[in-house]
């Protein structure tokens, strides 16, 4: 495999599927052809930001002074976010490139794995600089096995679809179909991960912080929750569909499809199981381990109803946590600077649409 394809002509930079493409050559805007994606790829560049946008050490005084349980189980909520970005950050790129994307779904993969290395990162500096003891936490992650195993299944399941790119890579050869199986794995891996667990995880950090502690913590997960609805999951039900427009992606989908309802139900047992746990001999004001289950069911039942799924469980339709709609809204609420740091802003939106008019002044 070059680094550059010399022997692609003109007429190979218009694709029509969007992976097993012939190897890359230019990086090509001219055609666009999964507009969708390149735009999804144009607002993650929009909503860029980095970890250090917030100073964390605030939060020092709360684990220190606050409640007891209320800290442990924040501590337990941010290790699992950090554990679960820490991969998002490394493995889709890796995966994606021996299956030869399209130039929309290669750039945009980029900026959303640059984008997990920011999410990872505030977690990291949220421990550094608002944790007493930042030192101790590293262990305390890698020793909960609560917190190894909540992303167990996510983990196997990329791990098999990365050993399946390794293959592809160094044969430099592949079966189509059964490499659409790979990707539809991949991409339905993500978005549970990201759609369904990350969602949850998200409840819990903004139910502490709607009571007053750990502000800075909950406008930092808030935009990283932004960036996870509006763009990571839009990003990986897009691909999904152009995946099952492939006469590929169609065979993969009717031959996986109980694998991938099984998955569905392992991943919220999980969830239900490490809300049992999270909940056991704690507590937070305004929710408990029944609001949050429910919460999980509700997130679970967007997945299902993409992709036309079935469920052991039984899903909630009304959102159970309608009081945290200023958390997951990014835009809900405009706080002054003075006041907050302040996380709802985009970059480059401002656009010349005026087509050359001269106004006098």
């Amino acid at each position: 495999m070059a680094v550059f394809n010399t022997d692609k002509v003109a007429d190979d930079y218009v694709v029509s599927t969007p992976f097993l493409n012939k190897e890359p050559g230019l990086l090509d805007t001219v055609n666009k052809c999964f507009p969708k994606v390149w735009d999804i790829y144009k607002l993650m560049r929009s909503c860029d930001w980095t970890e250090d946008d917030f100073n964390y050490t605030d939060n020092i005084e709360d684990f220190t002074n606050g409640p007891t349980q209320v800290s442990d189980i924040m501590l337990k909520t941010l290790m699992w976010q950090w554990e679960s970005d820490s991969v998002a950050s490394r493995a889709p790129t890796i995966i994606i490139a021996p299956f030869n994307p399209s130039t929309e779904i290669w750039t945009c993969e980029q900026r959303i794995t640059d984008n997990e290395s920011i999410h990872a990162a505030t977690y990291s500096e949220i421990v550094r600089t608002g944790v007493p003891n930042s030192n101790e936490v590293i262990g305390q992650l890698l020793e909960t096995t609560e917190v190894i195993r909540r992303l167990g299944l996510v983990s196997q399941t990329l791990d098999k679809v990365m050993a399946y790119s390794r293959k592809i890579a160094y044969e430099q050869k592949c079966e189509p179909y059964e490499a659409y199986e790979h990707l539809l794995l991949f991409y339905y891996a993500m978005l549970i991960l990201e759609r369904i667990q990350f969602i949850a995880s998200f409840a819990i950090t903004f139910s502490i912080c709607d009571s007053g502690l750990f502000q800075s913590i909950g406008q930092a997960v808030k935009l990283i929750c932004r960036d996870e609805l509006q763009v990571h999951c839009e990003y990986r039900k897009e691909v999904l569909r152009e995946i099952l427009k492939t006469e590929e992606g169609k065979a993969a989908y009717q031959k996986l499809k109980p694998t991938m309802e099984a998955m569905l139900d392992e991943v919220i047992d999980n969830e239900l199981s490490w809300t049992e746990w999270l909940f056991d001999g704690r507590s937070i004001v305004g929710t408990n381990a029944s609001i949050v289950k429910k919460f999980v069911l509700y997130s679970a039942r967007d997945v299902a109803l993409f992709l036309d799924l079935e469920s052991k469980h039984r899903f909630v339709k009304e959102n159970p946590m309608p009081h945290l709609i200023k958390w997951f809204d990014i835009d809900y609420s405009q706080s002054a600077p003075q006041e907050n740091d302040v996380p709802n802003y985009k970059l480059g939106t401002v656009s010349n649409d005026d087509n050359g008019e001269e106004f006098d002044l």
